[in-house]
């Protein structure tokens, strides 16, 4: 199919839809609670890690950064799977259902991020090879004119179509694909249907774009006016500690005291106000995403795709066995060699003491002496 026909064949009308998002009652509260739960969580890991000197204020961090990730990625998945069905105008799966086969659909979506992770180390360690070469006195500056362009290019292409993949792989697992069959299933649609892909994204970011203005037109005239007339009616004390943000027995003292609790309360409704609205915003951009899907996605075929991954994943794993087996025989020798030196020294070093060493008396000779010089033993 030529890139023509694909233009002449794209559906203009289902990006409206796009705001169908903002109607999902259920999304927007799933998404909300998440981002407020994972905030809570995130909030506590910095709040301990002021608090403590020692290496605990770190670990605990880094579970409720776990913990926050955890959290997020599940709400988005099952605010995923939820806008999925809406999407296909198929009957709507229970929230507890979506809500289980969003945080299996998280877990999977982390093997996928590790694995662009994984490429973009390969990418880094590559350009970092390269840049040691170019400096190389006389023939660097040279190579880095050439090679600087096209490692710039490269690394843009690769973060490109990364954000592509990743929006073409969330749906597909989201629809029930396994690890393998999203990532055979975006490679193909990449493959026949890049350009195509490319320009629904683009127009469904215009579209959100568009719909996310409107939702700040709503907000923001609101804020300001709102903001203003409480400031001048209960205090225009703005002057708020950030301080009180890792010490949460302090914050919540003031919530519930005098001004500085009016300036604390303004700044814990600003962010739940921050998070109606992105819990809004998101719902429209995971509509426009699975909308981009199911367009792009419909008769492609990923068995030869999906064919050609495992062949290669085979090839990978045969090559790392014969490393494996290859390192198992190197280290066999290794030690056999040592053995036998081992083994070899203790006979050696006697006869060599042996030799230099006058029999009758126990003197230093040397290997040409024919007579001992201290008891005239004869030695040859």
């Amino acid at each position: 199919m030529t890139v023509a026909t694909q233009l002449k064949s794209m559906d203009f009308a289902m990006f409206a839809r796009a705001s169908e998002g903002l109607t999902h009652f259920r999304g927007i509260v799933v998404s909300f609670l998440a981002m407020l739960l994972a905030g809570t969580f995130l909030f506590l890991g910095l709040y301990l890690a002021a608090r403590s000197t020692g290496g605990f204020g770190r670990i605990m961090l880094f579970i409720c950064w776990l913990i926050y990730r955890g959290v997020a990625g599940t709400g988005v998945s099952a605010t995923g799977i939820m806008l999925l069905d809406r999407a296909r105008e198929t009957p709507p799966r229970s929230l507890s259902d979506a809500l289980v086969f969003g945080f299996i659909c998280f877990l999977k979506a982390c093997v996928i991020a590790i694995a662009i992770g994984a490429a973009a180390l390969l990418l880094g360690l590559l350009a970092a090879i390269l840049y040691f070469i170019c400096k190389i006195p006389g023939i660097g500056p040279l190579l880095l004119f050439f090679t600087h362009p096209v490692l710039v290019v490269l690394a843009g292409l690769f973060a490109f179509l990364s954000g592509i993949f990743a929006a073409l792989a969330a749906p597909a697992l989201w629809d029930g694909d396994t690890v393998m069959q999203a990532i055979a299933k975006s490679i193909a649609i990449l493959k026949e249907r890049a350009v195509t892909t490319v320009l629904y994204l683009l127009v469904m970011g215009l579209v959100t774009a568009v719909i996310l203005g409107i939702i700040g037109a709503v907000i923001v005239p609101g804020y300001f006016s709102m903001t203003g007339l409480a400031a001048g009616i209960v205090g225009a004390n703005a002057g708020a500690d950030m301080n009180l943000l890792t010490n949460l027995p302090m914050a919540m003292m003031y919530l519930s005291s005098g001004a500085s609790g009016h300036v604390m309360s303004m700044m814990l409704a600003t962010a739940v106000l921050v998070m109606l609205a992105v819990a809004a915003a998101l719902q429209v951009q995971l509509m426009g995403i699975n909308l981009v899907y199911l367009g792009v996605s419909e008769g492609v075929d990923t068995v030869a795709a999906e064919s050609m991954l495992k062949h290669q994943f085979d090839q990978a794993k045969a090559k790392a066995e014969e490393a494996k087996q290859r390192a198992i025989v190197a280290t066999e020798r290794a030690k056999a060699a040592a053995q036998q030196a081992r083994s070899a020294s203790p006979a050696a070093v006697p006869a060599q003491a042996a030799a230099s060493m006058c029999p009758g008396c126990n003197a230093a000779i040397s290997p040409t002496d024919a007579f001992c010089e201290n008891c005239g033993h004869r030695l040859k």
